[in-house]
């Protein structure tokens, strides 16, 4: 019988930050080629140690 390796499904968080904040990650977003959000989820995973 095969593993079934699905991704986890992602949830929709709404979080409010400062103007300031949203534009520094928008500009990284665009320095990575990435999204806010794979962002946001990476930095919130090493801060609760879930780090890949």
């Amino acid at each position: 019988m095969a593993d079934d390796k699905r991704e986890p499904e992602l949830v929709r968080l709404v979080a409010y930050v400062f103007e300031d904040e949203d534009a520094a990650l928008e500009q990284e977003a665009k320095r990575k080629r990435t999204s806010k959000s794979e962002i946001v989820r990476r930095a919130l995973r090493k801060f609760l140690g879930m780090e890949d």
